[in-house]
């Protein structure tokens, strides 16, 4: 027996479910996938920051939705302008967030309801010197943010440089062809879809807060000062308000203080002062001087004697050379004398003279070459034709251009117009200033006088006088917002009432500044002429041109010549004739041939010192003593006499001594009195002061009734009023999107072509 197996049948409703749910699998892979490529698979960091750069955002200060929409905004932005758009050098591209939803780059976003401000939020991108500076802000309700990121190369780069390159989906040289293996072309392709946009509006004269509308019905005014002003105790006041004065005067008196002068009596002299104060005179006698004569002798020589005896006495002794003698060997003859003498001898033979054939003479000016040709070298001319000029054995032609230099500022300025811009802003030149476009100008607020009468309805009291107005009637206002029974009041306000509003701001700069930005953030940047520099980036500068000089060397143009029968060889000028020949007599043993050429005479001569034979003196009364002459000499002289006057007392004047004596006398004493401070007054100073403080002020700030007050000083403000809130209307619109996306392929189902193409290395894909 055998069982029968049983067959097996396909479920083609099961296996369909399956292969649904696969393709659902795959394609949700696709998209996400997709999405991955489309950001590059980053996240980017976000600044917290407005004003700061490459700074990370805080999580802790926003929240989760907001940093995904931040990262979405951020990644979409960066992509488009590294692929399509980059500004040229100088120029800034801004796209708002609506512009860049417009344009189909990036899909509405928003969370809990808020929807992101789509003209405050932007993507802005700066071209300064080839360097990119990317900044991205957004504003979704309360939470804001701002990132400043430089841009790298990509793919509108070649060989480092970024251009504004604009690619089509035609072919061209750049473009790599289909079969090359490291490049594919990729086209951009979009599809349109419908999105439904949630907005809220406000009625008129509310602002809009999230899904919210609020309307500020609070008024705020000034407080009013007033000022009191007092003097301290004892103290007296003098005019009135903020011109007051205080003073207060005192007088005291004290005893004067008294000196002794002391005089002398006529004809002394006065010396010293107060109680040590001497008075002299002087009698002066003359006696005779004391007289003494003194003998002295010059430098070398020696006193004989003594007294008008006394005598001058010298010996010296001094020596010259003798002179030599000089005589020769038997045989010799002298030659010359003294010193420079010499003993000579000469001999004399004689022999037949030879003959031998030699080459005669050249020419002049000619010289022997090989032994049988004379030749004669001159110097070629050179010169230069068609304008060039001979530089060594070179013909060059210099050429100069003038071209008009460049302008550039020094550090720290840019070059704006014809002058330098400074790059940091000047605080002191900013210049602020208050106007009114009705009223009239009072510190920083417009007082505004009414033309015309006028009511005025107000929830809070204000007493009988408003600004110069009349309360006329008070009435019960209907239920608002939860608020009940609030009192109205309304006030006549006649002409001539006035009230005040803040004036209008403006900002401007100084004479000789920049002015750039506008309001409260406006800055003034100094213009400096001064700071402009020419440069030539060829050539010299000289003056208010450029100089460039060009050398051309062509030696075709050089031309050689040479004077008239010679030949150019080489570097010279060269002629030629031949060389005659003739019989000349020599002698082969040496010597010089006579006369009649028959004989050769040598001649031979020996030469010997000369030797000293004795020695003599030149000069009479010298003696000889081996080879020096001596002589000694004695000398007598007059001493010198010198009269010298002295005195045993007194001071010498000539002859005589002049001999003083003091004498002395009782000074006068006289009392004066004096003070140090003050205005003396018989024996007593009097002596006035005034002392000067300044006034106590005091200071109260009133509000109108019914006013709060806030603050405190010169700050202190008053307000009146509340703020009430209603529900936004929320408005559902249907707007037309695209969607976006890169394919090799040349054409796909559902989508169209933007026209745009790129080209991707396959390993960066």
């Amino acid at each position: 027996m055998y069982t029968e197996e049983p067959k097996r049948e396909i479920n083609w409703g099961s296996l369909l479910k399956k292969s649904l749910i696969i393709i659902i699998i795959v394609v949700l892979l696709f998209i996400v996938f997709w999405l991955l490529i489309r950001n590059n698979g980053n996240r980017v960091n976000v600044n917290s920051n407005n004003d700061s750069t490459n700074s990370n955002l805080n999580d802790k200060f926003y929240t989760g939705d907001f940093l995904e929409n931040y990262r979405y905004f951020h990644d979409t932005a960066k992509e488009y302008f590294l692929i399509s758009e980059l500004p040229k050098d100088g120029q800034t591209i801004k796209y708002t967030l609506k512009q860049l939803i417009d344009m189909g780059l990036i899909l509405p976003f928003g969370y809990e309801q808020k929807v992101c401000d789509t003209e405050a939020s932007y993507v802005l991108v700066t071209n300064v010197n080839g360097k990119y500076k990317m900044t991205i802000t957004l504003v979704c309700g309360s939470e804001a943010a701002r990132t400043t990121e430089e841009l790298g190369c990509n793919q509108l780069c070649t060989n480092g440089n970024c251009t504004n390159n604009t690619t089509t989906n035609e072919p061209n040289e750049d473009t790599p062809k289909e079969d090359d293996s490291q490049y594919v072309l990729e086209y951009e392709y979009k599809k349109k879809y419908t999105e439904n946009i949630v907005s809220y509006k406000c009625p008129s004269g509310y602002t809009k807060e999230g899904s919210k509308c609020y309307k500020n019905n609070s008024t705020t005014v000034n407080a009013t000062k007033n000022s009191t002003y007092s003097c301290p105790s004892g103290y007296t006041a003098s005019g009135s308000g903020a011109n007051m004065k205080c003073t207060k005067t005192t007088t005291t008196t004290t005893d004067a203080k008294y000196t002794t002068d002391y005089t002398c009596p006529s004809g002394y002299t006065k010396s010293g002062s107060g109680i040590n104060t001497k008075c002299t005179k002087t009698s002066t006698k003359t006696v005779n001087a004391v007289l003494t004569t003194t003998y002295t002798c010059d430098n070398g020589y020696v006193a004989v004697g003594s007294g008008a005896s006394t005598k001058c006495y010298k010996q010296t002794s001094d020596s010259i050379s003798a002179i030599p003698t000089y005589g020769c060997p038997t045989g010799y003859s002298p030659i010359g004398s003294g010193a420079s003498a010499a003993c000579v001898k000469n001999t004399t033979t004689s022999y037949k003279a030879s003959f031998r054939t030699i080459g005669g003479e050249c020419p002049s000016g000619y010289t022997v070459l090989n032994n049988s040709t004379c030749v004669a070298y001159a110097t070629p001319s050179k010169s230069c034709k068609d304008g060039y000029t001979l530089s060594g054995n070179s013909c060059i032609k210099q050429t100069t251009s003038s071209t008009t230099p460049s302008t550039k500022c020094a550090s720290g300025y840019t070059k704006s117009g014809s002058t330098c811009v400074a790059n940091t802003p000047t605080s002191s030149a900013i210049k602020k200033s208050y106007t009114c476009s009705s009223g009239t100008l009072s510190g920083t607020q417009c007082k505004i006088t009414r033309t015309s009468s006028s009511y005025i309805t107000e929830y809070t009291d204000h007493g009988q006088t408003y600004n110069g107005c009349t309360k006329k009637n008070v009435s019960i206002a209907p239920c608002t917002n939860g608020n009940c029974n609030q009192k109205v009041y309304t006030y006549y306000c006649p002409a001539g009432s006035y009230y005040y509003k803040d004036a209008t701001i403006s900002y401007s700069c100084a004479s000789g500044y920049t002015k750039k930005g506008s309001g409260s953030s406006t800055q003034c940047y100094k213009n400096d002429s001064s700071k402009l520099q020419k440069y030539c980036s060829k050539g010299t500068l000289s003056g208010n041109s450029c100089i460039t000089t060009s050398t051309k060397t062509d030696n075709s143009k050089l031309t050689t010549t040479c004077p008239s029968g010679y030949t150019l060889s080489g570097s010279n000028c060269v002629k030629y004739t031949e060389r005659a020949y003739e019989q000349e007599p020599y002698c082969p043993n040496g010597g010089v041939v006579d006369s009649t050429y028959s004989y050769c005479i040598v001649s031979t001569t020996d030469v010997k010192a000369p030797s000293i034979v004795n020695y003599y003196c030149p000069v009479s009364g010298y003696t000889l003593s081996g080879s020096s002459c001596y002589r000694t000499t004695s000398e007598y002289r007059e001493a010198k006499t010198t009269k010298n006057y002295s005195c045993t007392e007194g001071t010498l004047n000539g002859t005589v001594c002049n001999v003083t004596t003091n004498v002395s006398a009782t000074p006068i004493s006289a009392n004066s009195y004096y003070c140090d401070a003050g205005t003396l007054n018989d024996k007593k100073c009097i002596v006035t002061s005034t002392d000067t403080k300044n006034t106590n002020i005091t200071n109260t700030y009133k509000c109108p009734n019914g006013y709060t007050k806030r603050g405190e000083g010169d700050s202190t403000t008053c307000t009146l009023g509340y703020t009430s809130y209603i529900d936004a209307t929320k408005v559902s619109t249907a707007e037309n999107r695209y969607q976006y996306q890169w394919s090799t392929k040349t054409s796909i189902d559902g989508w169209e072509r933007t026209g745009r193409s790129r080209k991707i290395k396959i390993s960066e894909k």
